[in-house]
């Protein structure tokens, strides 16, 4: 009987520590099963899976650094499952993890993690990245368990990942689990992005900025907090915010409009876009006229938001036509993905606030983008550490992936 062991090893690119590594495996007479490996910022992240004829000394982790002279930040994984050891597996599932300085102490975490829920790795590799993600680095984990497991592996491993500062995404496969190699071209491409705005494309909360200049900003940014963590209906909050800002001058609307910083990494993010002819689009709980300034900026392809009422240059406190909450987010993303002949599976969805989880469930993929907790356990993916350009790695946005249409 074969007894699995996953090494997470990370150290200097110049030294010899692989050669290390790999005496040390044959000395045990271990077979090694996968691996993956890549290089950052001046460091070498390995991974490996090995098969031990007999049981590992569970102080393998010393025997390893001790083999590599304490070169290296080093965690052995005790008792993976043998693919097909475990019964029930009905399910495959790639995991994207991305970094800008994985951690070993992580990676063990998040293999004990997939052990723990009965699944399996059965394939790694490295995310190939490109020039505007040169920043960071990524591994793509295939792996097999039950679906009855599957919530609460997706849960857990982003609370590890949010702790350790890995970025990852959680995708079924659309494929039979027959344990067989997985074909790595089974996940559709993207071909519509829908954004959330404030605080997703924006660094700001745009009725909170408003409500600032109408003096009423602490009102507002406490009533917006708790919209946002999902603690109060959206519809009723947003009609008390905008009430409070009843008599604003309407020149102020601009004024904010053009001083909105973008969030960092989203120029990158749409002109990759603009190259791969993505569609985009922006559903926001804002306002037309911030809208537009960002659609001008990124060259979003069409914006969906709320109408502020103004008689007189000021700003009556009310709004006209539908608002945009919750549902409406995620009507009207299907209707949109109708419009463009595009399969739901095909679109992903980026948002920061509890309005956006309808949106986020609906869509092929859903980004929480440093989200609450509340929007995370909605969410297929999570960036919270890599920037938005993070998205860029994840499976629908990359060259390797089958444009399914």
């Amino acid at each position: 009987m074969s007894h699995l062991l996953q090494l997470h090893i990370k150290a200097p690119e110049d030294s010899h520590v692989l050669s290390s590594v790999l005496t040390l495996i044959g000395q045990y007479a271990m077979d090694i099963v996968d691996t993956a490996c890549t290089v950052h910022d001046g460091n070498t992240v390995l991974m490996l899976l090995v098969a031990s004829p007999q049981p590992v000394p569970t102080d393998f982790d010393d025997v390893l650094r001790n083999c590599c002279q304490h070169q290296v930040d080093g965690h052995a994984c005790y008792g993976v499952p043998v693919l097909g050891s475990v019964s029930g597996k009905n399910m495959d599932i790639r995991m994207t993890l991305l970094s800008k300085d994985f951690s070993a102490e992580g990676l063990a975490y998040l293999t004990e993690c997939v052990s723990g829920h009965d699944f399996s790795i059965r394939h790694m590799a490295p995310v190939e990245i490109g020039v505007s993600t040169s920043s960071l680095a990524g591994f793509d984990w295939d792996i097999a368990g039950a679906a009855k497991n599957y919530s609460a592996l997706k849960q857990q491993v982003m609370d590890i990942g949010l702790k350790y500062g890995i970025d990852l995404s959680v995708q079924i496969l659309n494929t039979p689990s027959n344990h067989e190699d997985i074909n790595r071209d089974v996940l559709p491409s993207c071909q519509l992005a829908v954004f959330d705005m404030d605080s997703t494309l924006i660094k700001a909360e745009v009725i909170d900025e408003l409500a600032r200049f109408a003096g009423v900003g602490d009102r507002v940014a406490d009533i917006t907090r708790r919209c946002v963590a999902g603690e109060l209906d959206f519809k009723a909050s947003f009609r008390e915010r905008i009430a409070l800002l009843k008599g604003l001058d309407e020149s102020v609307i601009d004024t904010i409009a053009h001083s909105l910083p973008l969030m960092k990494g989203a120029e990158q993010v749409f002109s990759v876009f603009k190259q791969q002819h993505i569609k985009t689009v922006l559903i926001s709980g804002g306002f037309i006229p911030f809208a537009r300034v960002v659609q001008k900026k990124l060259g979003i392809d069409a914006i969906y938001t709320n109408a502020l009422e103004c008689e007189n240059g000021k700003v009556t406190g009310k709004t006209k036509g539908t608002i945009v909450d919750a549902q409406e987010k995620a009507r009207l993303m299907k209707q949109l993905a109708g419009y463009y002949r595009i399969s739901l599976d095909q679109v992903v969805a980026i948002g920061d606030g509890a309005n956006d989880i309808p949106m986020l469930t609906t869509a092929g993929l859903g980004v929480a983008f440093q989200a609450s907790s509340v929007v995370r356990e909605s969410a297929d993916a999570m960036i919270s550490s890599c920037g938005l350009e993070g998205i860029l790695l994840l499976p629908p946005f990359r060259k390797n992936v089958i444009q399914s249409h």
